[in-house]
């Protein structure tokens, strides 16, 4: 049972990173599934012109109505402190998948010369829990789990957001604005921690 389950992770792998071709096309939705985001391929490392920008993962707690809420509280300062405090925690893990969960999201949404309102209609579609990326929905787990500790449970939902500041170009050195991206609010996920 080990051997085929690691034949088949390996073999997902694979198909994410050969040449499109009849069989990578057909396994290429269950390998997505699989690969993304906690196996994806990261290039940016060696990229000429690498990412400069801060990204900010933020949750906070919405009534029904949508009207009152909490404060925005930053979903992963806590897990910043303590993997400064200790480099080889667990508790890396979650950062990394929610670094690259964000990440992913925020291409989804600007890559591709999207307007303004085109971003907004996809982020209302993404409301829908049945079109919501499985990224989005492991932001949110992380979110909520945020809200639990901090006992923030009188509301019945939980937003999150994306603040993204612009730390300049590395070759211009032009500071780049800084945005903020809000998603639909969801319910807040029975978790406990991640």
């Amino acid at each position: 049972m080990v051997g085929l389950t690691i034949s088949i992770h390996f073999g997902l792998i694979i198909s994410t990173l050969l040449p499109h071709n009849a069989v990578s096309s057909a396994v290429a939705p269950a390998a997505r599934r699989w690969v993304d985001p906690v196996f994806s391929q990261d290039w940016r490392l060696f990229a000429p012109k690498p990412e400069n920008s801060d990204v900010r993962i933020l949750a906070r707690g919405v009534d029904r109505t949508g009207h009152q809420h909490t404060q925005w509280l930053d979903v992963n300062t806590s897990l910043v402190i303590a993997i400064r405090r200790n480099p080889l925690s667990p508790l890396a893990l979650p950062e990394i998948l929610s670094a690259k969960c964000a990440l992913v999201l925020l291409s989804t949404l600007i890559n591709g010369h999207r307007t303004e309102q085109q971003r907004q209609e996809l982020i209302k579609q993404w409301g829908d829990p049945g079109r919501k990326p499985p990224e989005l929905i492991a932001l949110e787990r992380a979110g909520s789990s945020l809200l639990r500790t901090r006992r923030v449970t009188h509301y019945p939902r939980m937003q999150i957001a994306l603040h993204v500041i612009g730390l300049g170009n590395a070759t211009k050195g032009r500071p780049q604005p800084a945005f903020l991206v809000v998603f639909e609010p969801a319910l807040l996920a029975n978790v406990t921690a991640l």
